[in-house]
């Protein structure tokens, strides 16, 4: 029975002692932890199948540490082989040559430095100067016409601005043959609808549109629905005509519909 229990530790920790040979702490601590719980599993609580699978990570844990081992070796023989290629291109003449000629064309001499800003100076003072230059007699001449242009605008503005013109307004206005009707729009059934017509008429000297607002009441002098817009909408009306309107599809019928009133409210030239 003792056997059989040292045999079943030596098996538990096998994975752990196979991952001392590779790299990585923390791999060999994550192998040792489920190699313990592996061993745990013995205890008949946990079962065959905890055992099993504890046992297999630890096994996961011990190849990712070896791996790790053959990484680090596999990366050591190629650093060497890229210093020794180095070294053995340096120490042949052609790699001397290269070196040699690299430094040259690296090395900048403070006499070139300073001999390449002088040249940039002298020529921005030459390409400031010639702006100016250039520009001057541009500048005077926009100067001299703008001067004259201060004079003579004024005299005319003066002589071409027409003199202010009154304005039309609400009582320049009048509705002509208003006539408010009720009427059924459907054929089956029942649906009455409004029409709400009439002219409206510029008295004034300009051209001019008009908003009217249209009322609607009851028997007893009670508002139901107040509509109001413009008849002509953004078109003026010339003085002395008429416009034919229908405000009806603005209002919707109700019941105890029995007036309507209609006013002029504003006037406005589009």
């Amino acid at each position: 029975m003792e056997g059989i229990l040292i045999l079943s530790a030596i098996l538990a920790f096998l994975p752990f002692i196979i991952s001392l040979g590779g790299r990585g702490g923390v791999w060999k601590f994550l192998s040792f932890l489920f190699c313990c719980f592996s061993l745990v599993g013995i205890v008949p609580v946990v079962g065959f199948a905890g055992v099993l699978f504890a046992w297999v990570i630890a096994w996961i844990f011990a190849a990712i540490a070896a791996q790790s081992r053959r990484s680090e070796q596999r990366f050591a023989r190629m650093e060497r082989s890229i210093a020794a290629a180095r070294a053995n291109e340096a120490e042949s003449p052609v790699g001397r040559l290269l070196e040699n000629e690299q430094r040259q064309q690296r090395y900048i001499s403070f006499g070139k430095v300073f001999t390449l800003l002088i040249v940039f100076g002298i020529a921005g003072v030459l390409i400031v100067m010639g702006v100016q230059d250039f520009q001057t007699p541009k500048d005077t001449a926009i100067t001299s016409e703008q001067q004259k242009l201060a004079t003579l605008v004024p005299t005319k503005i003066e002589s071409v601005s027409p003199p202010l013109t009154s304005r039309c307004r609400a009582t320049d206005f009048t509705v002509e043959g208003f006539s408010p009707r009720v009427f059924d729009d459907c054929r089956q059934s029942s649906c009455p609808a409004l029409k709400l017509t009439g002219k409206l008429k510029n008295n004034c000297a300009l051209s001019a549109g008009a908003q009217i607002k249209i009322t609607a009441e009851d028997g007893k002098g009670g508002v139901i629905d107040t509509i109001d817009g413009w008849p002509a909408s953004t078109r003026n009306i010339a003085p002395g005509s008429t416009y034919a309107f229908d405000m009806g599809p603005l209002m919707v019928y109700r019941k105890g519909m029995k007036t309507f009133n209609i006013a002029i409210i504003d006037a406005r030239t589009w």
